[in-house]
């Protein structure tokens, strides 16, 4: 049976400064969870949300005209043709441009965590 205590009783200073560190470590992570999901909440409430943007973009364009939006979805459909083309011909860039999503979220999730606080709310 694995006693969690028997490892203090041997070295004492390496094993509480290991506990100290893997404790630091993990609230680390626990930041950048809450961080990432803060962006990403964040995120889908501006952008679905009551008077967001995509709904005021989708307003200005039917007003504009019913042809904007057809312009919009065609032009939709080929730029997502032509980036999953250009992912199957270089695999590795798939993983750089989660990378670069992840931070974005990350750094979206840090400003309205800092907009939460300031002001209290999004």
């Amino acid at each position: 049976m694995l006693d969690p205590v028997s490892s203090f009783r041997h070295q004492p200073i390496r094993a509480l400064s290991g506990a100290l560190q893997e404790a630091v470590q993990t609230l680390f992570e626990l930041l950048m969870v809450s961080l990432l999901l803060l962006g990403i909440v964040g995120f889908v409430y501006k952008a679905f949300g009551p008077d967001g943007l995509l709904l005021r973009l989708f307003h200005g364009a039917w007003q504009a005209g019913p042809a904007y939006i057809l312009f919009a979805l065609v032009a939709l459909a080929i730029s997502l043709v032509w980036l999953r083309r250009s992912f199957k011909r270089q695999p590795r860039a798939i993983g750089r441009s989660g990378d670069v999503l992840v931070l974005c979220f990350l750094a979206m999730g840090a400003f309205f965590g800092l907009r939460l606080i300031t002001t209290g709310a999004f």
